[in-house]
């Protein structure tokens, strides 16, 4: 039992200690194989058991949000369902309509419009926005054909004052897509608050240079559906220090701060919206009920909020997997031809040696990464277990090609050399007997 013990701990160290793992080289190459593929499939696993809980920390979700009981809307909100048929819908081009038909899940309501609900809990208030616009087709417009809303006011929600102590989300209903945000964008010193690149969401020019407007004369002065100044009809493009040179009507003085240089969205819904943005069957597959949104709101936005989670927990699997086999598969095919090349003429001669070695030293990263993935995202960790991988794999070359030889050379220097058998002549001495 004891040799027995020893035999396994022998084992397990042959697996860890560098010199020891001359034994392993020998292993074939399918076998190397196996094992290298075996680690690209599980090295991301525990890291996929908390997916959904890496997946809901990306998103903003109010802390109101989960309960929408109480939720009162300004107008009822209209029965939508799903269809799946050919359908008509339109973007713009050069500002006119333009009818597009196309094939697949789409939206279906009884009415189009905005509707308004707030709540109010302990001083705190949550402003849900539905917009309804089931004739856009949202996925099919462009820069130059967009697929605009008409009846909602998209800039001048996204630009409004923020309340204290108030949480904001808009649903964005076309014919194809739901667009989701929460809260909108703040504007400080020039820069969105929201947005990673501004030139993604708001006019620029071809140097990516944010455009920015003033109006040319009173006549376009208005305010828009939030009670601001609605800067869609300016036309006069400027620096972003420049002033107005016209005398403001009295109407307009108590706006007068608002009268400086200001940038606009693109009219595009997909530019405009910095949100996230989810296809009807995605929805659908997930296990939303559209139906829900004029039934039950409050178990619709619960059953949406875990689908956005459900999706995005989906797409961290998936690029955790495709991350995990091309590191693996790719990077240790690479890594042992590199040092098969530049060490063949040492201890370790053969191509399938290298690569054996580095399935082992590949198999310590995955005992890492599966430790790892139950504190973060295997995509937060997968370049520091590459490295460890790595540097393992070159200290074991090392020592095998080199400690190994030098102890080789010792042996030989202490061998002592045979001397040559000496014969000494030896006169014949008969006894004579009788």
């Amino acid at each position: 039992m004891e040799k027995k013990t020893n035999k396994f701990f022998d084992f397990l160290l042959s697996l860890i200690l560098p010199r020891r793992m001359k034994r392993h080289a020998e292993i074939r190459f399918v076998f190397s194989f196996l094992i290298v593929v075996l680690v690209a499939v599980l090295t991301p696993f525990t890291s996929h058991l908390r997916s959904k809980k890496d997946a809901a920390s990306t998103f903003e979700f109010p802390s109101m949000m989960d309960s929408a009981n109480g939720l009162v809307f300004d107008e009822n909100v209209p029965h939508v369902s799903l269809d799946n048929s050919e359908v008509t819908g339109y973007v713009y081009e050069n500002g006119e309509k333009v009818e597009r038909k196309g094939q697949g899940i789409h939206l279906s309501s009884d009415k189009n419009g905005v509707f308004t609900g707030t709540k109010e809990v302990d001083g705190k208030k949550l402003v849900v926005t539905i917009v309804i616009e089931d004739q856009v087709y949202s996925s099919i417009g462009t820069i130059d054909a967009p697929a605009k809303l008409e009846l909602f006011d998209l800039d001048g929600y996204t630009n409004q004052n923020k309340d204290e102590n108030t949480e904001y989300i808009l649903y964005v209903f076309t014919l194809d897509y739901v667009y989701y945000l929460i809260g909108f964008d703040q504007i400080k010193d020039g820069k969105s608050t929201k947005a990673p690149m501004n030139s993604l969401l708001y006019e620029a020019d071809s140097s990516q240079n944010l455009i920015y407007y003033l109006p040319k004369d009173a006549s376009e002065l208005s305010l828009n559906d939030y009670g601001n100044i609605d800067t869609r009809k300016w036309s006069r493009t400027c620096e972003k220090d420049a002033v107005i040179d016209f005398t403001v009507p009295d109407e307009y003085k108590a706006y007068q701060s608002q009268l400086v240089p200001a940038i606009r969205h693109l009219e595009n819904i997909s530019n405009a919206i910095y949100g996230d943005v989810i296809s009807y069957a995605n929805l659908s597959d997930t296990g939303t009920n559209i139906d829900d949104l004029y039934m039950n709101f409050a178990g619709f936005q619960r059953s949406f909020k875990n689908s956005l989670i459900e999706m995005a927990a989906s797409q961290i699997k998936l690029v955790s997997t495709i991350v995990s086999m091309a590191v693996t598969l790719l990077f240790s095919f690479i890594l042992s031809l590199i040092t098969w090349l530049i060490s063949k003429n040492y201890v370790l001669r053969k191509f399938r040696q290298y690569y054996a070695l580095v399935s082992i030293c590949f198999s310590l990263g995955l005992l890492l990464s599966l430790i790892l993935g139950i504190f973060m995202s295997y995509l937060q960790t997968w370049f520091y277990i590459l490295l460890f991988e790595t540097i393992y794999y070159i200290v074991v070359c090392f020592r095998i090609n080199t400690i190994n030889e030098q102890t080789d050379e010792k042996v030989e220097d202490v061998k002592e050399e045979k001397k040559p058998f000496e014969y000494e002549k030896v006169d014949n001495d008969f006894t004579q007997v009788g």
